[in-house]
């Protein structure tokens, strides 16, 4: 059987946030699996290092990859199953044909996208609920968020769950600063206006206390960094940091703050628990999922609560909530699931 894979996404030279990193796994541990009995095609812009050659699929060009040329391939060349790990679908598919639907935060919460995100993440989302045999989700709360919009879809979605791979092997605890730090997408869809209201308002109380903002900006980031700039606490915005730099953010600060209006997953909540720190979250259904009875959760909509939930942190962390909870994350449950889908 011949399984093509879209692998455009995992380009050295891109600057991954959550999705690009849980799509790099997928593939690597896919491809390990699938590659044993099946034709594996990588479809790529450029070669992949770490990758056998025989099974990269190079078609070059960098504007409108997926729709003109990765198409062009399909229509072609086509495989007998596609898969996406993260990008949206070409033209062109077989019949077979599968991907990975992350969130549909640009339904629940359309204003914070641009009136073009939504209108290309919407038809993106129906197009595949049309044309995919089945859509994998990391959540449950993921799949009721489809279905509550296209009731129809129901049977087509498959949840997976997430794996995660763990750093600090020994459960050691390290030293906590005083400070909190938010790692993803500075935009307004991750609710960060009103956690820098919230920490405004706590540090007054707690001025020895900083806030640190990393990551690359998106939808909204103008807005945001106003914002900061009229504040009078100790807040520290970051672009992108490096996975070396990410992990000393994570594992000194007093809390891993994420207090989104919508996640699909939520892998800083992991990364927390793996570096023994308490985990400051919204009371979400995703995040409830992810983070059971580990977390510290807040209602993201009022100040007063996350507020609450930061000065909560401030206590002892029962941090082997955090490392028992991670047992449940394994990328090999995941990849039986998308594998056994797949070939069937």
């Amino acid at each position: 059987m011949k399984i093509g894979i879209d692998a455009s996404r995992m380009q050295s030279d891109i600057r991954k946030t959550g999705v690009e990193v849980v799509g790099d796994i997928v593939v690597r541990k896919l491809f390990q699996e699938l590659s044993k009995d099946n034709e594996v095609v990588l479809y790529t812009p450029d070669m992949i290092s770490d990758f056998p050659k025989k099974n990269q699929r190079v078609i070059k060009l960098f504007k409108l990859w997926t729709v003109v040329r990765l198409s062009l391939e399909m229509l072609t060349n086509k495989p007998d199953v596609f898969f996406s790990p993260v990008h949206e679908l070409p033209f062109f598919c077989p019949e077979k044909t599968f991907r990975i639907v992350h969130d549909v935060a640009f339904l629940k919460t359309p204003d914070s996208y641009s009136f073009f995100q939504r209108q290309y993440m919407k038809y993106g989302l129906k197009r595949s609920l049309r044309i995919c045999k089945k859509v994998f989700v990391s959540t449950q709360a993921v799949k009721n968020d489809i279905v509550r919009y296209h009731p129809e879809s129901k049977n087509k979605i498959v949840v997976t769950g997430f794996g995660f791979d763990r750093k600090n092997l020994d459960d050691k605890v390290f030293f906590k600063k005083n400070q909190f730090v938010y790692i993803g997408r500075i935009e307004a869809k991750k609710n960060i206006s009103r956690l820098i209201e919230a920490f405004n308002i706590f540090s007054k109380k707690h001025p020895d206390y900083k806030l640190i903002l990393a990551g690359k900006s998106g939808f909204g980031f103008e807005k945001i960094k106003k914002q900061i700039q009229k504040s009078n606490a100790n807040i520290v915005l970051k672009d992108y940091v490096s996975d070396e730099e990410k992990n000393i953010l994570q594992r000194e600060s007093r809390a891993v703050v994420l207090v989104s209006t919508e996640e699909g997953f939520g892998i800083p909540v992991l990364e927390g628990f793996d570096w023994g720190t308490q985990v400051v979250v919204s009371d979400i259904p995703a995040l409830r999922e992810v983070g059971g009875d580990a977390c510290i959760y807040v209602d993201p909509y009022d100040l007063d609560d996350i507020v609450q939930g930061l000065e909560l942190a401030l206590g002892d962390c029962e941090y082997e909530k955090g490392f028992l909870r991670l047992k449940d994350f394994d990328w090999n449950k995941m990849i039986v699931i998308i594998k056994t889908v797949l070939i069937n």
